[in-house]
């Protein structure tokens, strides 16, 4: 029965939704993003491609963790693109399932020059859809889809202003959309920390790159961790480095930039070992 339900109603997205022409005629933000499938609570990469890159702002991806109180029903198309989340009740949400830290205190931890200005949970019209459905792949398990929603908070300093977007969604269809709709994501992490949730890899030939190898819309930065393979068509132009400041797992990771001429992925390995400078701990 809810495979037919979830037919049926693709088959009405399909039909009555936005064509990929309106959507990709949207307007959307140009501004570099760094988009991080399946991203737990490692804010290491924000950290160190805001310090290293200028990317000011990010979207991290995860049906895992819950943030805030998750939607009973996902039916019925929402009508507002965003609304105010008090800072204080995002902050005193616990998920009842795991222990995690809330993206407030995270955000806080990792840019302290910076301060919270603003809260918001956003919903499909803003990104100019109608359903969360458009954020999930269609062969993305029963078993792995859940309830959707979206957070975006904004911090300010002095200088700048950083964007943090958290997605309850599939990161294959959220990557999919947002390509469609023109987001511009410079660099993408590829780290599979997996905790036996995953449907699909994100390393080498994954859908994630059949996505970009389809729109020709190839991140300019991968940031893979060791021993992953990139995907086809990037060669690692950095050492790896272990990021203590944000970082889930001690875990080098290693940048790799878009070179087309370079046909095979390969694993992300440490370059010079004898070297000092390859052992970067980032604190």
């Amino acid at each position: 029965m809810k495979q037919n339900y979830r037919l049926q109603k693709s088959m009405f997205m399909a039909f009555f939704g936005p064509s990929d022409e309106e959507i990709r005629n949207r307007a959307s933000d140009q501004s570099p993003a760094l988009f991080y499938p399946g991203s737990g609570q490692d804010y290491g990469p924000m950290w160190y491609f805001y310090h290293n890159y200028g990317i000011k702002k990010f979207i991290h991806v995860d049906y895992i963790y819950n943030y805030i109180e998750p939607p009973e029903e996902n039916l019925e198309p929402y009508k507002i693109a965003e609304k105010k989340i008090d800072k204080n009740k995002l902050l005193s949400y616990n998920d009842p399932h795991f222990y995690v830290v809330n993206p407030v205190v995270l955000l806080q931890e990792n840019f302290p020059d910076h301060s919270i200005e603003s809260c918001k949970e956003i919903f499909p019209p803003y990104f100019g859809v109608y359903s969360w459905d458009y954020f999930w792949d269609p062969e993305c398990p029963e078993s792995n889809r859940c309830p959707s929603y979206g957070i975006k908070i904004v911090l300010t300093s002095a200088n700048d202003t950083i964007e943090f977007y958290y997605l309850k969604t599939d990161a294959i269809g959220t990557y999919n959309l947002l390509v469609k709709l023109g987001w511009n994501i410079q660099v993408m992490v590829i780290q599979e920390h997996g905790f036996g949730c995953l449907w699909t890899g994100f390393a080498g030939k994954s859908k994630l790159y059949e996505i970009a190898k389809h729109y020709n819309k190839f991140p300019k930065y991968l940031f893979v961790a060791e021993s992953q393979k990139t995907w086809p068509g990037y060669k690692q132009t950095r050492d790896a480095v272990l990021i203590k400041r944000g970082q889930m797992h001690d875990i080098y990771r290693a940048v790799c930039e878009y070179t087309p001429e370079v046909k095979t992925s390969k694993q992300v390995v440490r370059i010079v070992q004898e070297s000092k400078e390859s052992e970067i701990v980032l604190e």
